[in-house]
C-alpha cells in the first residue's frame, strides 16, 4: 500500500493503513491450529475502543501506561492506542513472574496498567488495571493531537545481559526515523505475510517489525505461542512469505531441517548437501538465479510461500547465514540497539554477507579508535538515537562522547563502501593474562561444531579460559557414552586441535539447565561465572526439589523404596529427586552403573540387562523399570548369567582353523607394517615376563595403538593376547566380528562393563596376556585421560601383575581427524612389571580401591610419558 514519504511518519499513518485495508487481513492470529483473520476494520476498532477505556481512565499525553500480556491483536491495538494518545508505552516482559511484573509496572510511574487477566498481588490497590481481553470495539475514536518529533511515547528497559538493566524513553522521532527506513526499503509489501514469533515488549520487534507492517499494510502471523511446534505450525498454516526472528531461531531453524532432511536416510542428506553446496558455489560466482532454481525443491517441502528472512537482536554468524541463503531464501540482516529505536542499519536492495548492511539516512556511524584491521567500538549518531537514560547521568556520562555520539558497546569495523561489520561486544572481550584478547562468540562458536554440545558460555576464570557447557545427552548416546563428561572432555580436546593455543580450555563445568539468555537469545554473561562455580562445587545445575506426598507414596512402594535407599547410600551422594538425570545430576559411569545393578538384583531380585540400563535417564526411569520388572513386565530381557555364558562361548572358546589363520596373517602383516612404515621402535620388551598371566596397560591416542602394541610384544606372549576392544567400532558388523574373533577380541560394552570385566579375568586365568586401555577411549589431544576402575577391578580379581605401558607417535601418525596414517616413528614403552600385590596394598585404605589402583597406574605411566614431553590432565 503506497504511503506519503514527504512528510514524518507518525501513528496516524498505521490508522490510516488500516483504515484502507478494510476487510482484509491485518493481523493472522493462530489458535488452535488455526489463524483467525483480524481485518484492518476490526483492529482499527480495536485501537479506537482502547484508545475510549484509556481516556475515559485519565490516560493522555505524558502519562505512563504499562502493559504486560502475551503477544496478541489486544496488544496490539492497546499498544497502538496508547502511542496516538502521546501516551508513553512502558512494555514488561510476558515471561517474568507475576512479582517482578508488579515490581516493573509500579517503578515504571504507569497509573494504568494492561493485564491479560487479574492484576497481580495487590498492584490493583496501587493502579488502574484493564483486562486487555475486556476492552471493546468501537466504530469511530477519540481525536488524536498530532505530536511533535520529541514527544516521547515508549518507555523500555535494556535487556540486562550485563546485568544492569537501564531504564530510557523513546520519541515520535526516534521511531518514525526508524519505521520510515524499512518502509522505504520495498522489501516488505500488502501481498506478504509477516510471521513475527518475538515478544512485543521488545523495542525490535515492535517497532522494526510490528510498526513497519502496521504502517505498509502487510499482516502479520502470531503464532500461539513462542515455542518450535507453534511457530512451525504458524510459518505453514499461515504460509508466511517473511519471518522477522532472531540469530537463535534461525539456528534452530536450520538444525531442525538438518535434523528432518538426515531422518529420511543417507540418500536425502546426500542430495541435501549436494544441491546446497551447489546453490552456495553458483551464488558465489554472481549466478543467484540459478541458484536458487536448483534448491526449489527444499523450499517447496519445507515452506513454499517463504522468501525473505530478516535477523536482527543480536548477531547472525557468517555459516546460519550462508546456509539459509544456500537453500535460496533472501537473508537480511539489520543492527541496532534497544537506545536507538531497534535500528543503525537497515536491509536494503544491497547488501554483503556476513555485514549488517549501511547507516540509516541521517545516520552516521563511527568508529572509535580503530585498529590495524579496522575495529574498534561502533560510535552512532542520529535521529533513531536516544536522548538518555532516565535518572541515571553516570549511565550517560559512560555511553555518550564528548560530541554526543552513542557508545554502542559492539564492536566492529566499517569497509570502503560504508557495509558495517560487527565483531563482538567491548565489554564481553576477554583478556587473558598473557595481553591476548578473546571474542567469546567466536570461541562458543567453534567449540559448538561438535553436536555432543548443546550450549556452551566461555569465560575468564581467575585467568584462565573456562566454559559452562550444556551437553546434548541425545548425542553423547549415540556416540556410544554412558559418561557425558567424558564424552564432552573428548570432544572439546578434539576441537581445541585445530584452535588456536589461547582458545583452549583450562577447564569445564556441565549443567542440565539452559544457560541464561534474555527474550532475544542473547547469553546473560554476567550470570555465568556465578553458575560454573556452583556447577563445579554442586554438579549440574538441578536442584532437587521436596517429593510430593504422591511421589513419596509411589517411592515407599517395593521394590522403589530399596531401589531409593541404594541412590541415598551411594559413595558422595547429592541431594537428588526423581527427575535428576542418574549422569548429570548424580555422576554415574559405567562402573557405578555395575555396582548399582549388583545392588539392586540383592536388594529386589531384579536384574537389569544393557536395554534397560541404554533406556534409562533418570531416577523417576530406574524406579520405574525396576518395578515394573519386578512385576513381571519385561523381563523377557536374558539375565546376567545367560548373557556372561554367551559372550564366554563366543569371544573366549578356542579359535577354529581358518580363524587361526587369519589371526596369523593379520599378525605377521601387522608386525611388517609397524616395522617398516612406521620404524617400530620398543623398549623396556626386556622386562616383561615370559610365563603367567599379565596385563598390559597402554595409553590409548589413536587407532594405530593396538596394531603398536601386537607388533611390540614378543612372539611369545603375542600368541597368548586376549584384546579388550569398543563395542560400538570393532564389533558392529559381521565382517568386524569375525575379525576380532581371529584375533582374540571380545567387546567392552559401556552399558554392561561387567561382562567385559569378567571377560577379561576369565581370559587372564588361563594365562593369557590381556591388553586393556583403561581410558575407555583415545585422547583427543595427547594427554592422559582419567583412567576407569575397570583395569582396578581386573587386578584385584585376577592377581595378574600390570605392565604399565605408553605409546608415543601414534598421535602425529594416525590422528583422529585423519582418515589415512603418515610415515612417522611409533614407539611403545614397557614399565617394569607391578604385582597386583603392590598395587591392592597400596589401594587397601582407599573407599573405593579400584580407583585407587587405576589412579595409581596412571600415575606410573604419566611418569614414562614425561620422557617424551608428553602432558597428563588431571582427572
Amino acid at each position: 500500500m503506497d504511503q506519503d514519504t514527504t512528510t514524518p511518519w507518525s501513528p496516524k499513518d498505521a490508522l490510516l493503513t488500516l483504515e484502507q485495508l478494510d476487510d482484509r487481513p491485518a493481523i493472522l492470529a493462530m489458535k488452535g491450529g488455526e489463524a483467525v483473520p483480524v481485518s484492518g476494520t476490526e483492529l482499527r476498532q480495536s485501537v479506537f475502543g482502547a484508545a475510549a477505556v484509556l481516556k475515559e481512565n485519565g490516560v493522555g499525553p505524558g502519562s505512563v501506561v504499562a502493559i504486560w500480556a502475551p503477544n496478541s491483536p489486544e496488544w496490539i491495538a492497546a499498544a497502538l492506542a496508547c502511542h496516538l494518545l502521546g501516551a508513553i508505552l512502558a512494555p514488561i516482559d510476558a515471561l517474568v513472574p507475576a512479582d517482578e511484573a508488579a515490581d516493573q509496572i509500579i517503578a515504571s510511574g504507569a497509573s494504568v496498567a494492561l493485564l491479560d487477566g487479574d492484576p497481580p498481588g495487590a498492584l490493583g490497590e496501587r493502579m488502574t488495571c484493564l483486562d486487555l481481553r475486556q476492552i471493546p470495539r468501537h466504530e469511530t475514536g477519540p481525536p488524536f493531537d498530532d505530536l511533535d518529533t520529541d514527544h516521547p511515547v515508549a518507555q523500555f528497559r535494556t535487556s540486562g545481559t550485563t546485568g544492569q538493566a537501564k531504564v530510557f524513553r523513546l520519541n515520535i522521532g526516534n521511531i518514525a526515523s526508524n519505521v520510515q527506513a524499512i518502509a522505504d526499503t520495498g522489501l516488505v509489501s500488502t501481498d506478504d505475510r509477516v510471521l513475527m514469533p518475538l515478544p512485543l515488549h521488545h523495542v525490535f520487534p515492535w517497532i522494526t517489525a510490528t510498526l513497519t507492517c502496521l504502517t505498509v499494510g502487510a499482516p502479520m502471523i502470531l503464532p500461539e505461542s513462542a515455542t518450535g511446534p507453534h511457530i512451525a505450525e504458524a510459518l505453514r498454516t499461515g504460509r508466511a512469505t517473511i519471518i522477522v526472528g532472531v540469530p537463535r531461531l534461525y539456528e534452530a531453524m536450520l538444525t531442525g531441517i538438518r535434523g528432518r532432511i538426515a531422518s529420511r536416510g543417507r540418500p536425502a542428506t546426500l542430495i541435501f548437501d549436494a544441491g546446497t553446496g551447489l546453490a552456495k558455489g553458483l551464488r558465489s560466482i554472481g549466478l543467484g538465479g540459478v541458484a536458487t532454481a536448483v534448491t526449489a525443491p527444499f523450499r517447496r517441502a519445507i515452506a513454499p510461500d517463504l522468501r525473505l528472512l530478516v535477523s536482527g537482536g543480536a548477531h547472525l554468524p557468517l555459516e546460519i547465514e550462508q546456509a539459509l541463503e544456500a537453500i535460496g531464501w533472501d537473508v537480511r540482516v539489520g543492527y541496532g540497539l534497544a537506545e536507538t529505536a531497534a535500528s543503525v542499519t537497515a536491509p536494503s536492495a544491497a547488501k554483503r554477507m556476513g555485514s549488517v548492511g549501511l547507516a540509516l539516512s541521517g545516520t552516521t556511524i563511527r568508529i572509535d579508535r580503530p585498529g590495524d584491521d579496522g575495529t574498534g567500538e561502533i560510535l552512532i549518531s542520529g535521529p533513531t538515537v536516544f536522548s538518555g537514560y532516565i535518572d541515571n547521568p553516570d549511565a550517560d556520562a559512560e555511553a555518550f562522547t564528548d560530541d554526543r555520539y552513542f557508545r554502542t558497546g559492539d564492536l566492529g569495523r566499517l569497509d570502503d563502501d560504508g557495509f558495517v561489520y560487527i565483531t563482538g561486544r567491548k565489554k564481553e572481550v576477554i583478556v587473558l593474562p598473557g595481553g591476548d584478547n578473546l571474542y567469546p562468540e567466536e570461541v562458543e562458536k567453534a567449540y559448538l561444531d561438535d553436536p555432543q554440545i548443546g550450549e556452551i558460555g566461555v569465560m575468564d576464570r581467575d585467568g584462565a579460559l573456562v566454559a559452562l557447557i550444556v551437553p546434548d545427552l541425545a548425542e553423547t548416546a549415540k556416540a556410544g557414552w554412558m559418561n557425558a563428561e567424558d564424552a564432552i572432555r573428548v570432544s572439546l580436546g578434539s576441537t581445541a586441535k585445530r584452535l588456536p593455543s589461547t582458545w583452549r580450555l583450562a577447564g569445564f563445568a556441565l549443567t542440565r539447565e539452559p544457560l541464561p539468555r534474555t527474550r532475544l537469545g542473547k547469553l546473560k554473561r554476567f550470570e555465568l561465572p556465578e553458575l560454573y562455580d556452583r556447577a563445579k562445587s554442586e554438579g549440574s545445575g538441578h536442584t532437587a526439589r521436596p517429593l510430593s506426598a504422591e511421589d513419596r507414596q509411589w517411592i515407599e512402594t517395593p521394590p522403589r523404596d530399596a531401589v531409593w535407599a541404594i541412590l541415598e547410600g551411594l559413595d558422595d551422594a547429592r541431594p537428588f529427586d526423581l527427575d535428576s538425570h542418574l549422569q548429570l545430576d548424580l555422576g554415574l559411569d559405567s562402573f557405578a552403573w555395575m555396582t548399582l545393578g549388583v545392588a539392586i538384583d540383592e536388594a529386589t531380585g531384579v536384574r537389569l540387562d544393557e536395554a534397560d540400563v541404554a533406556a534409562i535417564a533418570t531416577v523417576r526411569n530406574l524406579l520405574a523399570r525396576v518395578s515394573d520388572k519386578a512385576a513381571g513386565a519385561g523381563n523377557e530381557g536374558p539375565a546376567m548369567a545367560e548373557t556372561l555364558a554367551a559372550e564366554r562361548a563366543r569371544w573366549l572358546t578356542p579359535r577354529t582353523a581358518a580363524e587361526r589363520a587369519l589371526g596369523k596373517v593379520v599378525e605377521l602383516g601387522n608386525s611388517a607394517v609397524m616395522r617398516l612404515f612406521f620404524r617400530l621402535r620398543v623398549h623396556g620388551a626386556e622386562t616383561l615376563p615370559e610365563d603367567g598371566p599379565v596385563i598390559i596397560c597402554p595409553n590409548h591416542v589413536s587407532d594405530i595403538d593396538a596394531f603398536a602394541v601386537a607388533a611390540a610384544l614378543p612372539s611369545k606372549l603375542r600368541r597368548r593376547v586376549v584384546w579388550a576392544a569398543t563395542h560400538e567400532r570393532l564389533f558392529s558388523t559381521r565382517f568386524r566380528r569375525a575379525f576380532s574373533r581371529a584375533v582374540r577380541g571380545f567387546p567392552v560394552n559401556e552399558t554392561m562393563p561387567n561382562i567385559a570385566i569378567e571377560l577379561a579375568v576369565d581370559s587372564l586365568a588361563n594365562d593369557g596376556v590381556q591388553v586393556w586401555f583403561p581410558e575407555g577411549w583415545r585422547s583427543p589431544d595427547g594427554r592422559l585421560l582419567p583412567f576407569h576402575p575397570g583395569i582396578g577391578l581386573i587386578v584385584e580379581r585376577s592377581g595378574a601383575p600390570v605392565v604399565p605401558t605408553f605409546i608415543s607417535g601414534s598421535e602425529e601418525a594416525l590422528p583422529r581427524e585423519r582418515a589415512l596414517p603418515r610415515p612417522v616413528p611409533v614407539t611403545v614403552t614397557f614399565g617394569p612389571p607391578i604385582p597386583a600385590e603392590t598395587l591392592i596394598a597400596k589401594a587397601a585404605d582407599d573407599a573405593n580401591s579400584a580407583q585407587a589402583i587405576a589412579d595409581s597406574l596412571r600415575t606410573t605411566i604419566a611418569d614414562i610419558a614425561k620422557t617424551d614431553g608428553v602432558q597428563t590432565r588431571d582427572s
